[in-house]
């Protein structure tokens, strides 16, 4: 019989973000505003909680720059380069904007642990030590329990999205990711098809796409794994 522990997944109905109170408020009741979050939690997180609180947003990215929304939150992951005075926006982004109002995002232990209980069973959570509840934030931790006491093994994938995969690990900006896709294999030229493979990624959950910016979502040690299988070191980098 196998001993292999079920994860335990509902939403986060029962936790509160204390220190975002005053932002809740400030997005129901003003008609506009320009605010940066200032934070190490992910944008992940944020935007979980702003579902939670039945907060319509919409999110902006470079290449959407008309279509910001009046009627309801809009949330850019770069510094505009045109007036918003008259919408609702947030910026999340980690260089200091001094036009942005800035806002602190953080969350403590004793919420972090209370998120985590209404997600994952007590015995997953015990099994992490106290100073990672200091060092990650929510999203990591949320990762770094999905992977405890599953084996570690090498995902099935095909060659070319463990190039991507590599190549992620090296730039995670998509205008020089084909370039540095071509360095690693001259033979993987086709943008199109690494265009397909970065979206096949993408739908498997191994990857997030935030405008121009992709991230590998995968534990560290399954994608070194899985890349070693190609003759790919991820810790020669």
């Amino acid at each position: 019989m196998s001993t292999k522990r079920k994860l335990k997944s509902v939403t986060i109905n029962y936790t509160r973000f204390s220190s975002l109170d005053n932002l809740i408020e400030i997005i129901n009741n003003s008609s506009h505003f320009q605010i940066q979050i200032l934070t190490l939690e992910a944008f992940e997180t944020f935007s979980e909680y702003l579902k939670y609180k039945s907060i319509p947003y919409k999110p902006i990215y470079p290449s959407l720059t008309n279509m910001y929304d009046k009627k309801i939150l809009n949330i850019i992951f770069e510094h505009p380069n045109t007036n918003l005075v008259n919408y609702k926006i947030i910026l999340f982004n980690k260089s200091i904007h001094l036009d942005f109002i800035p806002y602190i995002f953080t969350i403590s232990q004793s919420e972090k642990l209370n998120y985590l209980k209404h997600k994952y069973s007590q015995n997953l959570i015990s099994e992490i030590k106290k100073p990672l509840f200091l060092e990650k934030n929510i999203f990591q931790l949320s990762n770094h329990i999905k992977f405890i006491n599953f084996p570690i093994c090498a995902l099935i994938l095909t060659y070319l999205e463990k190039v991507i995969l590599f190549a992620l690990n090296i730039t995670n900006r998509y205008e020089y990711l084909f370039k540095t896709v071509k360095e690693i294999d001259n033979n993987l030229g086709n943008s199109f098809l690494i265009k397909v493979t970065l979206n096949s990624l993408v739908n498997k959950n191994l990857i997030i796409k935030r405008g121009n910016i992709y991230s590998i979502i995968v534990d560290r040690k399954t994608i070194e794994i899985t890349l070693k299988s190609v003759g790919f070191d991820i810790n020669r980098l």
